[in-house]
């Protein structure tokens, strides 16, 4: 009897270890991959694509002042791994942001988005909003956005070391794909994304 105890013991840890293991939806979560390209995007430059994956994109304010940045794979910084992304922005009036849209989701789930972020003289003018961070979901054309997926971290300003954010939110049922976003709104500096995990919680 005890040794078919101890038995039971072993397999369930062993059970529960696996069960407990997230599996992170999002490919090249942690910008390992690169393929050396130029190209610009709404005066957006990069030294390196994030091709397959990932998309880069930028937006003017109200004034239509358009955004001065450019995005590089670095090696130096980094949260984990090999390389970390490193995002330029010069202009406090425009959004730089990093996003994913086409990750498969299911209905009346809760997943947990988080990630790593480090910032060097990020300067948040009255009007800014610093970083922004979100998670929505829907159906193949529309997208929704449930704002206790947005996590807002304003008070991230100056040089800081590497911060962890993280965000939770269900999905509706019907929904199929989702879309993470990491952005600079309305701020400026130079600050480096790593690690970012998309989850299913349960």
């Amino acid at each position: 009897m005890k040794k078919l105890v101890g038995t039971l013991l072993v397999s369930c840890s062993v059970l529960c270890w696996a069960a407990a293991e997230s599996v992170n939806l999002l490919e090249n979560g942690g910008f390992e991959e690169w393929q050396p390209a130029t190209g610009e995007l709404r005066n957006i430059t990069a030294k390196d694509n994030l091709v397959p994956v990932w998309n880069r994109g930028g937006v003017e304010d109200e004034r239509q002042v358009e955004p001065k940045a450019h995005f590089e794979r670095d090696a130096a910084v980094k949260h984990s791994g090999e390389y970390a992304l490193k995002i330029f922005n010069e202009n406090p009036g425009s959004i730089v942001k990093v996003l994913r849209y086409d990750i498969p989701v299911k209905g009346g789930t809760k997943y947990r988005f988080s990630g790593w972020i480090r910032g060097q003289g990020i300067e948040i003018p009255p009007q800014g909003h610093g970083f922004w961070f979100g998670f929505s979901a829907g159906g193949k054309k529309t997208f929704w956005q449930d704002n206790k997926g947005i996590l807002k971290t304003q008070k991230l300003t100056g040089d800081f070391d590497w911060q962890k954010f993280e965000t939770e939110v269900t999905t509706r049922e019907g929904d199929e794909l989702g879309m993470i976003q990491v952005q600079l709104r309305l701020a400026k500096g130079v600050w480096w994304v790593d690690d970012l995990v998309l989850e299913e919680v349960e």
